[in-house]
């Protein structure tokens, strides 16, 4: 499929609307991930297909729902609500510390609603448990107890 430079689009507006980073959005269009991108110059500057970008929200808004259904969500949104960053929801995923995780069709990890609400459980047990300990377990003076 060929598009006209009318129906191109600037990496700048392709990030707007992807809500992605430059870098992944650039890194997307040399791998191939956005099909039709071409380099403007040799600075590396990419034009994309605006019907790609509508192409990629559209599978995203379709997964997000498939997500929705199956009472799933991406380790950014798991992130949040944890108070982690999406990579440590990742790391936890990858190493079986969030039971019933699994990879959707992208390669995006998953996380399940009830092992959410666990681990935020946890979390909010291990500030009460810090909160209520005595002064003394919450630093390390160097004298031998």
């Amino acid at each position: 499929m060929t598009e006209s430079m009318d129906d191109m689009i600037s990496i700048t507006d392709a990030v707007r609307l992807l809500g992605l980073s430059p870098d992944t959005v650039r890194r997307w269009a040399v791998d191939g991930r956005i099909a039709g991108a071409v380099r403007q110059s040799e600075r590396g500057r990419f034009l994309v297909p605006r019907s790609e970008v509508e192409r990629i929200l559209r599978k995203e808004r379709e997964t997000r729902e498939r997500r929705s259904e199956a009472d799933l969500m991406g380790t950014d949104d798991a992130g949040r609500l944890l108070g982690k960053g999406a990579v440590a929801v990742a790391g936890w995923a990858r190493t079986g510390k969030l039971v019933g995780s699994a990879k959707d069709d992208t390669g995006r990890w998953l996380v399940r609603r009830a092992e959410r609400e666990t681990a935020v459980e946890r979390r909010i047990a291990r500030r009460e448990e810090f909160r209520t300990a005595p002064r003394s377990a919450h630093r390390d003076d160097g004298d031998a107890h």
